[in-house]
């Protein structure tokens, strides 16, 4: 049986950069079906560019207009909610994709059935789309990050069941929509990395992601890891965590989650305990961390050596995610 495939965007004032993209869409070796698009009341030529572009494809093209400022992550929400295939690719409005990226995620679902969610590497390129000579696998390596800790919405595409059962997206603002999916694939273990670029991850001033080391327009390194640590940032990402982490506790208690886990991995009630478990002491982790921001530099020095020698930075980067907490200026 042919799968349909589904693009789900979410566009605001990206008339500079869309046309690129959707022509980047038209090029595939393998076509989409339907191209989903949930505009957050652009007030440029967004909406019109989109039209131009796509008028005379043969995909199909659903613009929903939202009638009132949604935001990053709920635009997101209502994008994918609306999109029908079997396997929905994520899209953001200022990337290009490679020719063969449908294709060849596509095969990677048809030989993986078992999984639910893909993400392929990606290459980090300026504004005016030249590549800056790092991919982010390669960054990830470089400061000793693990593949959890590759989210990226724009490399990423789902099962529609799956996605079902991870929709609707928290309504909370420290959890943006591709954080949320990959989080739920990472505890279901249905997450697959592809090591193949398949698009152009074009950094600009414009960019809704943070401005962080992980998402930087410049090659980086360990010690530019190490350079860019910042107290409020590592405290942001913490609380972030712990968000999700509370959320997935919550979505671990709903009826069509339990019955999905039972489908694809014949789980017993006692797995999901167990998961459950994983997941508070995750948690409580987290919240040790969180703690040693609110003490001065020396103290929090000694009380991080302790909680790492407990095994408190286990669930984190280790020694590096040690390094950040006792460096970092709050």
């Amino acid at each position: 049986m042919q799968n349909r495939i589904s693009i789900a965007m979410a566009t605001f004032n990206g008339e500079a950069f869309i046309g690129e993209q959707l022509e980047s869409f038209l090029a595939q070796t393998a076509m989409p079906d339907e191209l989903v698009i949930s505009d957050d009341g652009s007030i440029d030529s967004t909406v019109s560019v989109t039209k131009t572009c796509m008028d005379g494809s043969s995909v199909e093209l659903l613009l929903k207009q939202n009638s009132h400022t949604l935001g990053y992550a709920q635009n997101f929400n209502t994008a994918l909610r609306l999109a029908s295939g079997d396997i929905i690719f994520l899209s953001d409005q200022d990337d290009v994709w490679l020719e063969n990226k449908i294709k060849i995620v596509k095969k990677a679902f048809e030989a993986n059935p078992e999984k639910y969610l893909i993400i392929h590497d990606l290459e980090y390129c300026d504004e005016n789309l030249q590549p800056i000579g790092q991919t982010k696998l390669e960054r990830l390596n470089s400061i000793g990050a693990t593949e959890r800790s590759f989210v990226t919405g724009m490399a990423t595409a789902v099962r529609k069941e799956f996605l079902n059962v991870c929709l609707p997206i928290p309504k909370n603002a420290l959890i943006t929509h591709d954080l949320w999916l990959h989080e739920c694939a990472h505890v279901l273990n249905v997450k697959i990395v592809l090591p193949e670029v398949l698009a152009l991850y074009r950094r600009h001033d414009l960019n809704v992601t943070a401005d962080s080391v992980i998402n930087s327009g410049k090659k980086t390194n360990f010690f530019s890891f190490i350079k860019s640590v910042d107290g409020k940032e590592t405290k942001n990402s913490l609380e972030r965590k712990g968000a999700v982490l509370r959320e997935l506790m919550l979505w671990f208690q709903r009826a069509d989650v339990i019955r999905f886990c039972q489908k694809i991995t014949s789980m017993k009630q006692s797995s999901l305990s167990k998961k459950r478990r994983t997941l508070e002491h995750e948690l409580a982790q987290t919240e040790k961390r969180l703690k040693l921001y609110d003490k001065n530099r020396p103290i929090r020095l000694f009380a991080a050596i302790k909680l790492y020698l407990e095994g408190g930075y286990v669930e984190f980067m280790g020694v590096k995610s040690l390094i950040k907490d006792i460096l970092a200026k709050v």
